[in-house]
């Protein structure tokens, strides 16, 4: 368990996640949060990929929304225990003018 500091923070223990080979990361945040935690994970270098679980938190989290998870943390880990893991389409920005910032988004 680990909790994030700042900004970036979220990202880099992603990929410290990825690098170890964890098969689970838990986003417990908004979609500032598991943005930048989708962004440390598409980005491992490593060939290993954890799986990513959501307790939402934040102000929107249009994720959650979207696939249906409850809202309260209580019943959003009793759907991740009885959950299947499933994959999600991610989109890719790259500015034309800084190609090196590209970002990572779930589509």
């Amino acid at each position: 368990m680990a909790e994030t500091t700042g900004p970036g923070h979220a990202t880099e223990l992603a990929r410290q996640a990825s690098n170890e080979h964890r098969q689970l990361v838990v986003a417990c945040g908004g979609d500032g949060t598991l943005n930048e935690i989708v962004n440390g994970l598409a980005t491992s270098q490593n060939g290993s990929r954890p799986a990513l679980a959501l307790l939402p938190g934040g102000t929107a989290n249009i994720l959650a929304k979207e696939i249906n998870l409850p809202w309260d943390i209580p019943s959003a880990a009793e759907k991740l225990v009885r959950g299947e893991i499933r994959e999600i389409a991610l989109g890719l920005a790259t500015p034309l003018q800084q190609p090196e910032k590209k970002k990572y988004f779930l589509a």
